[in-house]
């Protein structure tokens, strides 16, 4: 007795054509060039929030080395060609710099307790419009008031606005970091 099988599943020992290898080519290539920019903005939205936990997690540890220490503290900013860069440290203004490239550089008795810094070939940078911001322990304000902005090569941005209490909240412009709150 002879088995007979369907055509669909049993081939005769043919291939796949040409034409069905180069249609499956194409599918495939208009699904990965679909995905790409998307998977990439992605990764760039994800890179521009673990950023802006650090920074946020840097001004909360800023606000409170204030209250333990009892003592004013500040953060600098700097922004370069070479990227953006920020020290949190002891002393006057203008205490300490930080570079993107090199340590934090200090003077006159002035400590840097932490920097960080985003070269320009990074994902993003980091901008605002006050070099120098004051964490006062007898008041336990900031001074001035400041929004820092995260931007991402794409545009994409969280800004986080500093009140004169140290407190720290995070929105997006336009809405492009998805979850934030629109500023």
């Amino acid at each position: 007795m002879r088995r007979r099988h369907s055509s669909w599943l049993y081939c005769h020992g043919r291939g796949i054509s040409l034409v069905e290898s180069l249609v499956t080519i194409c599918i495939a290539g208009i699904v990965v060039g679909a995905v790409v920019p998307s998977f990439t903005s992605l990764i760039e939205r994800q890179a521009l929030r673990a950023a802006a936990a650090e920074l946020r997690g840097d001004l909360h540890l800023l606000r409170s080395e204030v209250r333990m220490r009892r003592q004013n503290l500040r953060l600098a900013l700097r922004n370069e060609s070479a990227g953006s860069c920020y020290v949190i440290h002891t002393g006057p203004v203008g205490g300490c710099t930080c570079h993107v490239d090199s340590a934090a550089q200090c003077q006159d008795g002035s400590q840097p307790l932490r920097t960080a810094s985003m070269p320009a070939s990074g994902r993003f940078t980091l901008a605002n419009r006050d070099t120098t911001m004051t964490f006062d322990a007898d008041r336990m304000t900031v001074s001035p008031t400041s929004t820092l902005r995260l931007v991402g090569k794409s545009g994409a941005a969280i800004h986080l606005v500093v009140a004169i209490t140290g407190r720290v909240r995070e929105c997006s412009p336009e809405g492009r970091v998805p979850g934030l709150t629109i500023c």
